[in-house]
C-alpha cells in the first residue's frame, strides 16, 4: 500500500497540472507523464512487496530527473547598487 505522504504528494501533482494555464496538449502531456510516474511507483511497491527490492530501486531509479550540469563558463554577473547612489 502507498504511504499517506505519497499519495499526498501524487494529488498535489495532479493538482499542479490542472492549476496551471497552459495549453490542453501540453496539460495532457504532463498527465500522461504523471501517470507513468505512478505506474511505475505502482510497480516498485509491488516488487518492493514481494521481497524482490533491488528490482523495486531500479524501477524507480527510472523516473529520477537527469542532474543539472554545470556551466562550462560562468555568466558575468551584474554588480547591483541602490538608486541614487554614487559610484
Amino acid at each position: 500500500m502507498l504511504s499517506d505522504n505519497i499519495r499526498a504528494g501524487m494529488v498535489l501533482d495532479i493538482n499542479r497540472v490542472l492549476n496551471t494555464s497552459i495549453t490542453f496538449e501540453a496539460k495532457e502531456k504532463k498527465m500522461k507523464k504523471l501517470m507513468k510516474k505512478i505506474e511505475n511507483i505502482y510497480a516498485a511497491v509491488a516488487f518492493a512487496e514481494a521481497g524482490e527490492h533491488e528490482t523495486a530501486r531500479e524501477i524507480m531509479r527510472e523516473d529520477e530527473r537527469p542532474q543539472k550540469r554545470d556551466r562550462i563558463s560562468e555568466r558575468p554577473r551584474k554588480q547591483m547598487r541602490a538608486p541614487g547612489m554614487d559610484r
